[in-house]
């Protein structure tokens, strides 16, 4: 065993000595291991020096002082701990009291590590040289000063041959020898070793640290000389290839050289702008091709060769060589805008990028239209525009045409070059449009540098846009520049050479249809400075007292920044602030005739900017006293003017008071500013909308002024009591205007004033104070005046006595009666009346009227206004006014026992949708009052209440057995329970369905009654009512799932009922009874409970799984041929993604058991989506033969002989269904009578009818395993040829069913399939154009199906020839919001990966729109989160889907997706989806992230910082298939790694050893737990290797089962490793990893020579007897196999 090893420091370096007048000896080493322990010591020089007698040793580090470990007289030992620091200052200090300097000595000691073990030597000698020149990799920085030493040895034989030659002399060099170097290479001289013969070079590294040695490189000196390097010569060019050429250089071997040797080239190319080479594949000895290159491109290639001997030696890289392609024609469209507001308008464009223009632009055709049809067109030169030679390259604003774009209707430009014509690109036009609200924003990205522009618009708008900018007041060819954005952002960073101190003009608009419109603009800086002093200060007016300020704006050009405010004021402070837009300022309250003097000084960002002064005098006061005495006269003529006027009216104060009482004004009284349906008086159009009301405006009648009192509108009729109706009748006049053209806007609908929303009236005062009255409660009612209440009602009043008005109510009827229309248009208009109507609160009065109190109109229509009403509620609920939501209540509950059952039930589903807005809280008369009406003689309001009760029990039940309403079932329970004996089955069968709501919840209610309820069923058991008898059974079906030790003494008698019930007449009972047998199945007892009734049970079942006669009629069984009826969307089942999940293979051939759940149970009856009694008794026969197996077929071989023949074919298709059934339970038992049955199955498959023909689809599919497992001639090849018929038979059912069971066939058959793939693809393909909708969906799955079975044999000329031209025509066919996009995909993903480079041709199109995919989904989902108001969460499926495809064609194409994935943003948006809140977005990012692992890793290497600690995170095992896939591209990660996982290994560890000790995970993610550790512990076994003991046990159980392959041998060598490091840690588990060992059936040779060693090692530490006693333990078969393979 290896025993740890405890590294200290010793001092085998110079000791540094520090003395003061006798000093102090520092006693450390100069450099330390980083991350361990520094320690040390320093001691007193003796003798002791004057002075210090006494005196202490002090110890610090990095100026912090250090406890000492052990102090003594003289000296003091110390540690610093875990130093990770690169260098240390150590201080030791002697403080002696006699003096008054102390004495130290310090020294700085450096950290690094001993130097890692150097790679063996790579040597060659230069063609033209004689010297061998060897270099290594040293490993691992040590971060201290290393010397490596390169030591060589040529053998025997070679000093032999050189000492025989006759040229050599007298005295032999030395042939052995070494060099020492901090380099990374060294070169020996050709005197230094012998030619021809076998040498041996080393490498050995040392610092103060440690040292290492490299293993050995062993070669013959005549065999390394390399090749010389090839030279390009020349090239040849098309648009889209370029072929270079070379010298073919000569092979050394064996030290001559010769022609025509084995010789191998590489080639490499990249294009002049980018930076990374690029393998060329198909390299010739001489020539290299590159195909699909990009037209009019720059290229750089390289060459070198390697001649094939031993060793093999490659040439060094050639000299760069340059060419271009050749020109091709443009196919981009130019990116054209127009300056429109120039004074001299003009048409702009960008320059073609050298991707799209594809050749040199020679100039440009610009085709204008007229408003009057002419067209101009123009030929203009791009020498003339000024355009740079070349063209192309970076994108670049390059050509202005001054043109007016007044009258014109078009314009297009294209761009030419010697080869064609790029596609016209057309002007967006300037247009006006209605405002569109926007709120736009532009600031600086960072100063100097760009700005960041960003939109706001309605969510209903979807536009293009495009951003403008330009330098403000200069010519427009300064600065200007425009960015296109799409619909999605909201968005856009201007860059480019920014101006300080200028500025810039953001112009923003959108692009519809070929035209543009303005948005919003703005100004904006990338840097401000100070304002310049502001021009035009002056005094505008001038008096006694007052006087006004006016300026002048600082010009745009000249301002430096944006002016946020002027400053004003008198000496050195600031008096008046005042906004940058405004340009004068009044000033009052000044001293006549003083003088004053003003300044004003402008601010920006950057700071306040110079002042400008101003003096001014105000005049004298005379002016003041003359204008005053002038008002005066004035006011004394009026009043002598009034004086007749009011002695004819003073006779009005000669009369009693009560002749003018106070009369208050309604329309402003408290009742209606409490009232949540207000109506403002006199509103016509030109008044306030919102005027602000006082409490109650009092005013002095007198008798003759009466008439002029304000009276209420018309409206106000219905909102108050008759009690007013005198006031309301005075006078009309001043408010009739008002009145009609509110009622209008409803088409005469009299209701309250519109309160958008719902939301409360908020008096004036209320406004003013921000606080709003509450809500009306009985005691308000005190507070009312004598007065108020003679003129109008209380407001308990006016809710208690609301009536409707009848023109209304009679439009909301008529609205009703509208709604039950067949006619779309009038739907269409009815839903846009409702939309209108629910802005009025009161609606929903009308609503509630119309239900329980309108008993003249037909119950359909009063049952149409409760729903409307209940959806009303769920939708707004909470923004219902309280006296609407109590009226709704009160009426509710008033009207339970109403004498409809519709209109019972109706009420009942509205007081169940108010309690589950959360209003059973908050309405708590409702259930005492419920339970109270039970008690009614009256059977309507018994019936009544307990429908609402039963549908509350079901919506709230969790609810109702909580302390939030004081557990309510307490009383509920018993009181149900009284009614089971009630004389109305109705109200029997409301009790029974209201008690079974919480039966599986177990509330303690129910429980501590249950037997009571147990005997109240079993006394209902016969009654004589199907409902009753239908409830029963639910309930004991629920309770043998929640109580079966209540029901175990009745079992026997239970069944026996079951048994009669399940054959009930009512199709609805013999359901629930089915149900029994289901959930029995799945109790202990079930195999005893049954074993005595069976040959009751089985015949029963058989007969329900026949179809009934309305089955036949819903899945149209007389109907043969349909394939040309389209499908309908509602016979679409939505479709969901599953994300890709990484699994391993097994020695058992496929992925973990039970994992693929298998969803084909039911495919006989699609069409039939409710679960009825067939489905119910085939699912019932298809368990119980999982639990009685063969026992079964006794009971059932003698009905299936009459069934499967019988000549009515619905009995003969119930049989069929029978044998599909009984297939996995009964599979042992079948296999005699299969050769038999497959063939009559097969037979079926061609029968008349084309349900028959559906159902053996099925059922042959569930026997696939055992017809695979036949010779194929037998069974297989029958079987698939009259499947693949009936795939294109003419019957829609039939196809589904054929092609879900040839899917069932592949994936049972795989490579059997390959002799047949070209029958099969041409099946397929032909399907793709008979298919409906539906069905295609499902051949997409049997293609994809067929390309994971049969793998690469797929990738054949023919076959992809056939397959892909119909898949990528419907790829294009599909857009991007399209959910059949899911299947294509998955279909695509396997194709790709089964295709492999037989992909490519395909592939560059699939991966952009994929990532397309993902970048737009994320846009949305970004938006969404910022903006959940205005924005649609996404669909990420689309996103997931798309992750699973790039990961199949990453998986797939291998190398060849480098290339997609350079010219992709994929790692960005990869780091985005791998922090997604969905699980099924992490799980297939890591899946891809995974995948580009394995095939391009220089791409994912530099994110590896940012992924490693989302990987960790995501370590997560209650999130499964996430933390399976994490873990699997940990561990890919760390095989292209290597060593530099190292500073990783913290954060994925500790989560990994949890997770594969943690007790039920899923056996996939034991495995990849334990794939990813051995692989972490091959590139990094010190870090794991301490841990090994904490996992060995459960990693080698996990990978035990798992079949040979790379995944596997990684792991092991890792083990084995860690063996090596920390042999101690598999000791006490010894045994699970010899059985682990034992699994591999051929491991390679270099693997099984570690668990050899391993083995033996052990073998010969704990002795032969000790060995013998330990493998007596082994399973025989275990023993045997060690013995056999390993000789222990």
């Amino acid at each position: 065993m290896l025993q740890a090893r405890v590294l200290q420091l010793f001092f085998f370096t110079c000791f540094h000595h520090q003395v003061l007048s006798a000093g102090v000896i520092c006693l450390w080493d100069k450099f330390f291991h980083l991350g361990r322990n520094v320690s040390g010591a320093c001691r007193i020089q003796q003798p002791t020096p004057p002075g210090c007698r006494g005196g202490s040793l002090r110890l610090a580090a990095d100026g912090q002082l250090l406890p000492p470990d052990h102090l003594s007289i003289d000296a003091a030992n110390f540690t610093v701990p875990a130093a990770a620091v690169k260098s240390i200052r150590l201080r030791c200090e002697l403080a002696c009291p006699g003096s008054n300097s102390n004495r130290t000595c310090d020294v700085t000691v450096h950290g690094g590590y001993p130097p890692s073990r150097p790679s063996p030597p790579q040597c060659h000698i230069p063609h033209n040289g004689t010297d061998l020149h060897c270099a290594w990799d040293p490993g691992r920085d040590t971060l201290l000063s290393t010397s490596y030493t390169l030591h060589w040895d040529s053998d025997a034989l070679g000093r032999l041959m050189n000492s025989a030659s006759p040229t050599a002399g007298p005295h032999l060099p030395d042939f052995a020898g070494t060099i020492t170097k901090s380099e990374r290479s060294g070169i020996i001289s050709r005197k230094r070793f012998s030619t021809y013969s076998y040498m041996s070079v080393w490498v050995s590294a040392s610092n103060p640290l440690g040292s290492e040695q490299s293993e050995k490189a062993t070669f013959n000196s005549g065999w390394v000389v390399k090749s010389p390097t090839p030279v390009i010569s020349s090239h040849f060019a098309d648009p889209d290839c370029l072929e270079i050429q070379w010298d073919e250089p000569l092979c050394f071997l064996s030290g001559l050289r010769k022609e025509g040797a084995d010789l191998s080239c590489e080639a490499q190319y990249r294009r002049a702008d980018e930076e990374t080479w690029t393998e060329g594949e198909d390299v010739g000895q001489n020539s290299f091709l590159l195909q699909e290159a990009q037209p009019f491109s720059e290229y750089r290639f390289r060459v070198r060769c390697t001649c094939h001997g031993s060793p093999k030696l490659t040439s060094d890289w050639s000299k760069t060589y340059a060419a271009w392609t050749m020109e091709a024609a443009p196919i981009g469209l130019l990116d054209m805008w127009s300056d429109s507001r120039a004074t001299e308008q003009a048409l702009v464009w960008k320059e073609l990028p050298l991707a799209t223009a594809r050749g040199r632009v020679l100039g440009y055709i610009v085709t204008v239209d007229g408003a009057v049809g002419n067209r101009t067109v123009m030929n203009i030169s791009a020498k003339d525009l000024g355009v740079r030679e070349g063209g192309g390259g970076e994108v670049g604003q390059c050509c202005r045409l001054p043109l007016s774009l007044r009258g014109v209707t078009g314009v297009n430009v294209s761009a030419y070059t010697s080869v064609g014509t790029s596609p016209p690109a057309a002007l967006a036009l300037p247009a006006t449009g209605p405002p569109v609200p926007v709120l736009l924003s532009v600031t600086v990205v960072k100063e100097g540098n760009g700005l960041n522009v960003s939109w706001d618009l309605p969510s209903n708008l979807t536009k293009k846009f495009v951003v403008q900018r330009e330098e403000a007041g200069l010519p427009r060819t300064q600065g200007f520049d425009w960015t296109r954005m799409n619909e999605s952002q909201r968005s856009a960073i201007l860059t480019g050479d920014f101006r300080n101190y200028t500025p810039y003009n953001v112009t923003l608009f959108s692009v519809v249809d070929s035209q543009r419109y303005l948005l919003g603009s703005a100004i904006a800086y990338t840097v401000q400075g100070v304002p310049p002093q502001v021009p035009g200060f002056q005094v505008s007016k001038i008096s006694s007292s007052d006087v006004t300020l006016t300026w002048e704006h600082i010009p745009l050009t000249q301002r430096r920044g944006i002016i946020r405010q002027y400053r004003l004021g008198q000496g050195n402070s600031t008096e008046y602030i005042v906004r940058g837009d405004n340009t004068s300022l009044h000033l009052s309250g000044l001293r006549p005739g003083w003088r004053y003097k003003f300044w004003i000084s402008a601010e920006s960002k950057a700071g306040e900017g110079p002042r400008h002064t101003v003096t001014f005098s105000t005049q004298n006061s005379t002016g003041f006293y003359i204008i005053t005495l002038w008002v005066l006269g004035l006011v004394f003529c009026l009043g002598l003017l009034m004086v007749p006027w009011v002695l004819r009216r003073v006779r009005c104060f000669l009369v009693p008071s009560w002749c003018y009482e106070r009369v208050p004004d309604p329309t402003n009284s408290k009742l209606f500013h409490q009232t949540q349906n207000p109506v403002w008086v006199g509103s016509g159009p030109d008044e306030d909308p919102d005027p602000k009301l006082t409490l109650l405006e009092v005013v002095e009648a007198l008798p003759v002024c009466l008439e002029e009192t304000p009276s209420l509108d018309e409206q106000t009729e219905g909102a108050v009591a008759q009690g007013a109706e005198e006031q309301v009748q005075t006078d009309r006049k001043r408010s009739r205007k008002g009145g009609e053209e509110e009622r209008a806007g409803v088409e005469g609908l009299v209701l309250r004033s519109r309160e958008p929303g719902y939301s409360e009236v908020i008096t004036g005062e209320e406004k003013e104070s921000g606080e709003s009255e509450p809500s009306w409660s009985a005691t308000d009612v005190q507070f009312f005046s004598g007065y108020e209440k003679h003129f109008m009602p209380s407001p308990l009043e006016i809710r208690m006595e609301w009536q409707p008005d009848e023109q209304g109510l009679q439009q909301v009827l008529q609205l009703l009666k509208d709604s039950q229309s067949p006619n779309t248009a009038t739907q269409r208009a009815v839903q846009e009346k409702l939309e209108q109507l629910n802005q009025y609160p009161d609606f929903n009065n009308y609503l509630i009227f119309v239900l329980t109190s309108l008993k003249s109109e037909d119950e359909p229509t009063r049952s149409l206004s409760g729903l409307i009403l209940k959806n009303n509620v769920k939708a707004h609920y909470q923004n219902f006014p309280p006296a609407v939501a109590d009226f709704i209540k009160r009426e509710c509950l008033n009207n339970i026992g109403d004498p409809s059952p519709l209109i019972r039930a109706t009420i009942g589903i509205l007081i169940t949708t108010i309690a589950s807005k959360g209003e059973l809280q908050m309405w708590p008369e409702l259930l005492p009052q419920l339970c109270n009406l039970l008690n009614s003689e009256d059977y309507n309001t018994c019936e009544g209440s307990f429908g609402a009760l039963q549908k509350i029990c079901e919506d709230s039940s969790e609810l109702l057995d909580s302390d939030a309403l004081n557990r309510p079932l307490n009383i509920m329970i018993p009181k149900f329970l009284q009614f089971f004996k009630h004389c109305s089955p109705k109200i029997r069968s409301h009790a029974i369905a209201c008690v079974n709501q919480f039966i599986i919840g177990r509330a303690q209610a129910l429980m501590d009654n249950i037997d009571t309820f147990i005997e109240s069923l079993f006394a209902l058991a016969a009654d004589e009512d199907s409902e009753v008898r239908k409830n029963v059974c639910r309930a004991l079906v629920m309770l043998l799932e929640v109580r079966i030790d209540r029901l175990i003494p009745h079992m026997h008698s239970i069944i026996q009922y079951m048994l009669q019930r399940t054959q009930d007449p009512d199709e609805n009972v013999a359901l629930e009874a089915c149900e029994f047998w289901l959930t029995l199945a799945e109790q202990p007892i079930c195999k005893e409970a049954l074993s005595g009734h069976l040959v009751q049970l089985i015949p029963i079942l058989v007969n329900g799984m026949k179809y009934s006669e309305i089955d036949i009629i819903l899945l149209k069984g007389d109907v043969e041929e349909d394939e040309t009826v389209p499908d309908s969307e509602q016979d679409i089942k939505p479709r969901f993604h599953k994300s890709r999940t990484v699994t391993l293979q097994h020695e058992g051939g496929g992925g973990e058991e039970g994992e693929d759940i298998d969803e084909d149970e039911d495919d006989d009856d699609d069409t039939l989506s409710d679960w009825n009694l067939r489905k119910c008794s085939a699912a019932a026969l298809d368990v119980l033969a999982n639990v009685f197996r063969d026992e079964l077929l006794p009971h059932l071989l003698p009905l299936l002989k009459g069934l499967l023949f019988h000549p009515d074919w619905v009995i003969k298709e119930s049989g069929i269904l029978v044998l599909g059934a009984i297939a996995e339970g009964c599979m042992q038992g079948m296999v005699p009578y299969l050769p038999e049955l497959i063939p009559h199955l097969i037979q079926c498959l061609c029968d008349k009818k084309a349900l028959v023909r559906s159902i053996a689809c099925w059922t042959l599919s569930r026997y696939a395993h055992w017809v695979v497992s036949q010779p194929p001639d037998s069974h297989l090849k029958p079987l698939m040829t009259e499947l693949l018929k009936r795939i294109l038979d003419g019957n829609k059912r039939v196809q589904e069913a054929a092609c879900s069971a040839f899917a069932t066939l592949e994936e049972e058959a795989c490579t059997e399939l390959v002799p047949y793939l070209s029958f099969i693809l041409d099946t397929l393909v032909f399907a793709f154009g008979k298919y409906q909708h539906k069905n295609l969906l499902i051949l997409y799955d049997a293609i994809g199906t067929l390309a994971d079975s049969v793998g690469h044999h797929l990738n054949q000329p023919e076959y992809i020839q056939k397959l892909m031209p119909p898949l990528i025509q419907k790829w294009n066919e599909l857009k991007d919001e399209d959910k059949d996009l899911f299947p294509l995909l998955e279909c695509l993903s396997s194709v790709a990966t089964a295709l492999q480079s037989g992909f490519l041709p395909y592939c560059e199109p699939v991966y952009q729109r994929c990532v397309t995919l993902v970048q737009k989904t994320l846009a949305q989902a970004m938006m969404y989160n910022q903006h959940p108001d205005q924005y649609e969460a996404p669909d990420k499926d689309f996103m997931i889907v798309a992750l699973d495809l790039l990961s199949g064609l990453a998986e797939g194409l291998g190398g060849h997706v480098e290339q997609l994935v350079a010219r992709s943003n994929i790692m960005t948006l990869l780091f985005q989806c791998m922090q997604d809140t969905m699980p099924e977005v992490r799980q297939s990012s890591f899946a891809l992230l995974g995948d580009l692992t394995k095939a391009c890793f220089p791409h994912v290497k530099p994110c590896i910082a940012e992924f490693m600690p989302i990987l960790g995170t995501n370590l997560n095992p209650e999130f499964i298939s996430v933390c399976n896939n994490a873990t699997w591209a940990i561990g890919e990660i760390c095989m292209q790694m290597g060593a530099e996982m190292q500073p990783y290994v913290g954060l994925v560890l500790n989560n990994l050893v949890e997770i594969i000790n943690r007790p039920n995970t899923p056996k996939t993610l034991l495995e990849n737990t334990a794939i990813t550790i051995g692989r972490l512990g091959y590139v990094c076994p010190q870090e794991v290797a301490p841990m090994l003991q904490q996992f060995i046990r459960p990693w080698c159980t996990s990978l035990r089962n798992i079949r040979d392959n790379e995944e596997k041998d990684s792991a092991f060598r890792g083990i084995c490793m860690m063996i090596g490091v920390n042999p101690g840690g598999v000791v006490q588990d010894f045994i699970f990893f010899c059985d682990a060992v034992a699994s591999w059936v051929s491991p390679k040779d270099d693997l099984r020579d570690m668990f050899y060693k391993i083995l033996h090692g052990f073998k010969d530490q704990v002795g032969e007897e000790n060995w013998q006693q330990f493998s007596e333990q082994f399973p025989p078969l275990l023993k045997e196999r060690l013995s056999a393979c390993y000789g222990v």
